[in-house]
């Protein structure tokens, strides 16, 4: 009998540290919470969102220029962007960390300051990168807007972007692949709303196995607890989007 007993009690161990686990887990998962301050972002669900603009991927109208931006204001579509800092810490809206593939160029964004940029045509064209200033004074809240931050530089492109974003009256959400730049704006900007990018990180080698499960699982939410999720189209059926969205978050 004292093996059964014994064999029980291993079996209620093993069992309560399988569902605290889970219940870890699933806490990690967890979306923000929508307080007062938080602003609606109900528009970004109603239409296509016009991603780098509405652009047609060659020189006359490149991703991330004034051409694409006017294209999509014009069919009303909301436009997603993305936001990289220069050497002289000036905020643009630009792609690449590199200017290889729009501009033929084999240098750093970050290496580079803006009046250097501003003479590099995209695609070798006669559209130029923008200012985020400049894309916001075009834009004027005529769509919404999604604001993708790359790669995180120890805050140092959410600090120089959100003084300017901070005086915009139109709609804007943020997002970012880095957990970090969420908790930045978690901690210093509570009232924009917060998207968490993924997508399936299993394949990638060079990522350690647990950032990985991490990652790809959305774990990682505890640290930006963002409002909403991007997650790549062929993942939308992980299980752990499922969980997401059957709490409701977008």
């Amino acid at each position: 009998m004292w093996i059964i007993e014994i064999l029980l009690i291993i079996f209620g161990v093993v069992l309560a540290l399988v569902l605290l686990t889970m219940l870890i887990l699933f806490i990690m998962l967890l979306p923000g919470k929508k307080t007062k301050e938080l602003k609606d972002f109900k528009w970004l669900l109603e239409r296509p969102i016009a991603h780098r603009g509405y652009h047609l991927g060659n020189k006359e109208v490149p991703e991330n220029s004034k051409v694409a931006f006017l294209r999509a204001i014009e069919k009303g579509y909301p436009i997603e962007i993305d936001l990289n800092l220069t050497k002289d810490h000036r905020v643009v809206v630009f792609h690449d960390e590199d200017l290889k593939r729009m501009c033929g160029i084999d240098k750093k964004v970050y290496d580079m300051t803006l009046e250097e940029l501003k003479k590099c045509p995209l695609m070798g064209g006669k559209e130029y990168m923008m200012e985020l200033q400049e894309f916001l004074d075009l834009v004027h809240d005529q769509v919404g807007l999604l604001i993708e931050f790359k790669n995180s530089l120890n805050g140092k492109l959410e600090e120089a972007a959100y003084p300017i974003l901070k005086n915009y009256k139109g709609r804007y959400v943020m997002q970012a692949f880095d957990p970090y730049s969420l908790k930045w704006f978690k901690k210093n900007a509570p009232e924009v709303p917060r998207g968490q990018l993924c997508f399936n990180y299993m394949g990638n080698k060079q990522i350690k196995w647990i950032r990985r499960f991490i990652f790809t699982n959305l774990f990682s939410n505890f640290i930006g607890r963002p409002h909403f999720i991007s997650y790549n189209w062929p993942g939308r059926n992980y299980y752990t989007v499922k969980v997401l969205r059957n709490l409701k978050a977008p």
